[in-house]
């Protein structure tokens, strides 16, 4: 039997006790996340866990999204009764990205390549919304709705910010969305008839929009929506390339073929022990390193976020 690391095994790697771990740069060296005791945190191999610090005044920050190049992250911090998106560069002090003028509560949810142009969400009053761009330099910039569309928010950004992805409510139903800077935003057609439908990621440079209707995920490119793999879970990230998807079952899908997590860690030569995997929560853009959580079964069922890096 082969250990962890060894003979080409994968390495696998737990944060902690009711730890969370929501997303992780493009080589796969730096995690940002959450647990009790650190609140968000940044985790590379070298530092371990470190506590990301709280914007001036605010009761808590959440941390949402890590760039690729691993050096800025980007959340939302709680401050008097409303929500700040706040962008941290490395373990520093975070900065409040702006709210848009005619908004007072705002998310930052995702953060392009270099960290230079973050995507989410601002609403007023806790009501209706837009999807929002922070350009670093530059005030906030809603998003305009295509027609039919009451409100949006952003998932995700391209590598150079010119691609951004989401949902849009429609009054009656979600749908999703891909905006690029040279043509505005596009809603996505469905495929079936699902009651609901989002985009939760894009591909490094645009071309490939990952998207979940209720029960599956789906790739739509080039104007065509094709059906991911056999995987029955939502579509939870893509890497940089497009090739592989992961989805919320903790499967993944490689050049059309899909298969769980444990099954790949087993045929890995990796043994699990007592640890049983849940679900994904990110994967790394170079696609070797997938992040989600499970629970220790012995001697007590323990919820842990984990790290599995592939040879």
């Amino acid at each position: 039997m082969c250990k962890s690391g060894a003979c080409g095994a994968p390495l696998f790697t737990t944060f902690g006790p009711s730890s969370n771990v929501t997303a992780i740069s493009g080589d796969g060296t730096t995690v940002v996340g959450s647990s009790p005791s650190t609140q968000s945190f940044r985790w590379t191999l070298a530092t371990g866990i470190v506590a990301l610090p709280l914007l001036a005044n605010a009761s808590v920050c959440f941390v949402a999204d890590v760039s690729a190049d691993g050096v800025y992250a980007v959340g939302d911090c709680k401050v008097g009764g409303k929500t700040l998106p706040v962008r941290w560069k490395g373990t520093s002090a975070p900065i409040n990205l702006g709210v848009p003028s005619q908004n007072d509560n705002a998310f930052a949810t995702a953060v392009n390549a270099n960290g230079t142009v973050v995507v989410g969400s601002a609403s007023f009053g806790g009501v209706g919304g837009s999807a929002v761009v922070w350009t670093i330099g530059s005030t906030p910039t809603t998003l305009e709705n295509a027609s039919g569309a009451l409100s949006a928010w952003a998932q995700a950004v391209s590598a150079d910010g010119s691609v951004i992805v989401g949902g849009v409510w429609n009054g009656s139903h979600n749908q999703a969305f891909r905006w690029a800077s040279s043509g505005g935003m596009q809603l996505i057609p469905y495929f079936g008839n699902p009651s609901s439908a989002e985009a939760s990621d894009v591909s490094a440079d645009g071309s490939k929009t990952l998207i979940s209707d209720d029960t599956r995920a789906y790739i739509w490119s080039g104007g065509v929506l094709s059906k991911v793999g056999t995987s029955t879970g939502v579509g939870i990230a893509i890497n940089g390339d497009g090739a592989t998807v992961l989805t919320g079952d903790a499967a993944t899908t490689i050049g059309g073929t899909t298969q769980t997590l444990a099954a790949r860690l087993a045929g890995a030569a990796y043994d699990l022990g007592d640890f049983i995997v849940l679900s994904a929560s990110d994967i790394s853009g170079n696609g070797k390193v997938i992040l989600g959580s499970g629970y220790h079964n012995v001697p007590n069922t323990t919820y842990d976020a984990f790290m599995v890096t592939f040879p």
